[in-house]
C-alpha cells in the first residue's frame, strides 16, 4: 500500500484473488506473541472472534463474535465457521473464516518477535478490501496494545480511529 509507513499493509494481488500482508514487530518473545494469537483471554482484546475447536490441520472451527463486535457492528451471523489449515506452535497458525484464508506466521527477530499477518479474501469489492485492510490494521494495533501491557476493551477501536484507518487505505487498494 504505502512504502512511507511500514505498519500499513500490502494489498497482493494473485490473478482473481486479493489478499493483503501486514508486517509488525513485538519486543516480547515468540511464546507470548503466540499466546496473545490463540487465547482467547487474549483474542477478546483484539481479534473480532473466538476460536472454538480442536487446534489442529482438518479440524472445524466456530469462530463466534464477541458480544461486544456483535453490538456495535449489528452481526446478523454471529457465528463463522472455519477450519485449522495449519497448527504449528510458536510459529504459524492458520485457518479459514468464512471464504477467507488467514495465516499468522511468527519468527524471531533481533528486536523480538515478526509477526506477519497474510490473509487471501474470498471475492469482494475494492470498498470491502479497504474497510478489510483498515479492519485488521486496527487489530494489529490493540494487539500491539495488548502486548505492551495496555490492553483495550474488548470491541475494538473508538470509531474516529476506525475511519481515519479506513481513509488511509482506501487510496491504495484502488
Amino acid at each position: 500500500m504505502s512504502t512511507t509507513d511500514p505498519r500499513l499493509g500490502t494489498v497482493l494481488r494473485d490473478e482473481d484473488r486479493c489478499g493483503l500482508r501486514f508486517v509488525r514487530t513485538f519486543p516480547h518473545p515468540q511464546e507470548t506473541v503466540w499466546a496473545a494469537l490463540t487465547e482467547s483471554r487474549h483474542l477478546r482484546h483484539w481479534f473480532p472472534a473466538d476460536l472454538v475447536g480442536e487446534r489442529r490441520p482438518g479440524s472445524a472451527l466456530r469462530l463466534p463474535f464477541w458480544p461486544e463486535h456483535v453490538a456495535r457492528y449489528a452481526i446478523a451471523d454471529a457465528v463463522v465457521d472455519g477450519t485449522v489449515q495449519a497448527w504449528d506452535p510458536p510459529s504459524r497458525a492458520s485457518w479459514t473464516w468464512g471464504g477467507d484464508l488467514l495465516v499468522f506466521e511468527l519468527e524471531e527477530a533481533d528486536d523480538g518477535t515478526r509477526l506477519t499477518f497474510t490473509t487471501w479474501l474470498a471475492p469482494t469489492s475494492a470498498e470491502d478490501v479497504t474497510g478489510t485492510a483498515a479492519g485488521y490494521h486496527v487489530c494489529l494495533d490493540l494487539l500491539e496494545a495488548l502486548l505492551a501491557g495496555r490492553p483495550q476493551p474488548p470491541g475494538g477501536a473508538p470509531a474516529e480511529v476506525a475511519v481515519a484507518t479506513r481513509a488511509r487505505y482506501r487510496d491504495a487498494v484502488g
